[in-house]
């Protein structure tokens, strides 16, 4: 199911993979990095998801349909965005953090909470202390161990579902 995930979902991958990186130069002021370096940091980040993507896409197949399986999760078509931009943004973490770029990751994380954020607020939902919270957990590092593997991504989706409930 893994590969059929991929090639369904791939197109929203390649488009979200576009929204990160046009997210990265606004995640670099926030992160506070030095700007002398920017288009240099801005180049490595797109070198390394550009010669990375395939890996990427698949990593992000897999992580989703994992988190599909362990709660039997009955999917249609399609999965939804907060998803692809979470599985999507974790894996290309990854991938900065496998290839010496720990900083570039931390700023993409960045990134990847304001596309979440950008999400709710599509829904219109404004959250600026759930953004202040996963900032402070990113930059000490601490997203894992503080929410586990899925609880960023769910807590994003609840509070779109919540809020959604409560509004009807």
């Amino acid at each position: 199911m893994t590969r059929g995930l991929e090639l369904t979902l791939k197109g929203n991958f390649i488009n979200f993979t576009k929204f990160f990186v046009e997210a990265f130069p606004r995640s670099y002021d926030k992160y506070g990095a030095d700007p002398a370096e920017f288009d240099d940091n801005l180049a490595l980040y797109t070198q390394t998801i550009n010669s990375k993507c395939d890996e990427i896409y698949r990593m992000t197949a897999r992580d989703i349909n994992t988190y599909i399986n362990l709660y039997s999760i009955h999917v249609n078509q399609s999965a939804d965005e907060f998803k692809i931009i979470y599985y999507l943004g974790r894996a290309i973490e990854k991938w900065l953090v496998k290839n010496g770029l720990a900083e570039i990751a931390q700023i993409h994380m960045f990134a990847m909470i304001g596309l979440l954020d950008f999400k709710l607020e599509t829904l219109g939902y404004n959250k600026p202390k759930l953004t202040k919270a996963m900032i402070k957990l990113i930059r000490f590092g601490k997203i894992d161990e503080e929410l586990g593997v899925t609880g960023c991504y769910l807590t994003y989706k609840c509070v779109s579902t919540a809020e959604k409930k409560l509004a009807a």
